[in-house]
């Protein structure tokens, strides 16, 4: 028995676009963006209802999507927006170092993740838009991690399907690791 289509609401800006798979393989998708309608590979099917769009934030899109598929994520929205401004990032301090040289970047991941996964839940880096937000992660790693500012202007970044099935921006990932130079140590967790 074929699995039931999935439905898609993909946020660009105030728009709205409606998206279903039409196959179990992902292959066939439907669009709408009022009043365009298209039926294609998602790639094709986000060509024609948002013809106006930045190829890098189709791209974005389409890597996202596959993401999910791959990690079986039950996301119902998919908010995609270039950075602005700064968000916030806790990691262990067994990574600091790594940070400071190389950025952020989850397949540097040293030792277990702030929530004790021993592998990155998703191929990107995990961002909160408030610094409270940075502070409930880092409690989870019960005093064994830093929070860290990060300057996300013109990064694109992604909802995290975990929060509120992708609906809000609040929780992101960036899908692309962040070079040193847009990070700073805000709370450093004392040395063991």
């Amino acid at each position: 028995m074929q699995p039931p289509p999935r439905e898609l609401t993909l946020y660009r800006g105030e728009q709205a676009v409606r998206l279903e798979q039409l196959d179990a393989a992902g292959d066939e998708w439907f669009g709408e963006l009022s009043p365009a309608t298209s039926i294609g590979s998602l790639r094709d099917v986000l060509d024609a209802v948002c013809p106006d769009a930045d190829p890098q934030w189709r791209d974005v899109v389409l890597r996202a999507v596959a993401g999910d598929q791959e990690a079986g994520a039950g996301r119902v929205g998919l908010v995609v927006n270039l950075g602005a401004g700064t968000r916030f990032h806790a990691s262990r301090a067994a990574n600091r170092d790594s940070i400071a040289e190389h950025g952020l970047d989850w397949r540097r991941m040293a030792g277990p993740g702030v929530a004790g996964s021993r592998r990155p839940e998703w191929p990107g880096v995990f961002l909160v838009d408030g610094l409270e937000g940075a502070q409930w992660f880092a409690d989870m790693a019960d005093g064994d991690a830093d929070i860290w500012q990060v300057a996300v202007d013109g990064l694109w970044l992604i909802s995290d399907p975990n929060a509120s099935g992708g609906l809000e921006d609040g929780w992101a990932i960036a899908p692309e690791p962040i070079a040193p130079e847009r990070l700073e140590l805000l709370r450093a967790a004392p040395q063991p």
